[in-house]
């Protein structure tokens, strides 16, 4: 009897330990459906986010810079029969030709600077040829 009763309490116990263990995997689809639902909503949000209309601000920056650009002739007109009435038409000629070189020497010294950052990025890119190789070398290279 004694066989019985120790075979009756392993037996509750392996049943015991089995709603345990199902309350374990209970508990864990529930974190992770908690998760799922989580990141569903999350990812509703983003998408109502993103379905909002947004203001076309395109025309006011066109329009700003319309308003600039005039601006800018309307100053450039008036220094222009200011210097010709002051100094002459061949002042302005001078003036536009100083503009002309000024305007070549920015756009020479924009070409260089995309040439210099080229040639770091090539330069980087080189050394990072060389630390692979190095890597690769102490590695698997050494055996």
């Amino acid at each position: 009897m004694n066989e019985i009763a120790s075979g009756a309490n392993a037996a509750v116990g392996s049943i015991k330990e089995a709603i345990g263990a199902s309350r374990n995997v209970t508990s864990l689809v529930r974190d992770i459906d908690n998760e799922a639902t989580s990141i569903a909503q999350e990812r509703a949000a983003q998408r109502r986010k993103e379905q909002q209309v947004q203001p076309d601000l395109a025309v006011l920056k066109a329009y700003n810079e319309y308003q600039l650009l005039a601006k800018m002739q309307k100053v450039e007109n008036d220094l222009k029969a200011d210097i010709i009435k002051h100094h002459g038409p061949k002042a302005w000629q001078d003036v536009q030709a100083i503009k002309q070189k000024i305007i070549k020497q920015e756009m020479e010294n924009e070409k260089l600077f995309r040439q210099d950052v080229t040639k770091g990025r090539i330069t980087m890119i080189c050394c990072w040829i060389v630390m692979g190789w190095i890597s690769w070398y102490l590695t698997w290279g050494i055996k």
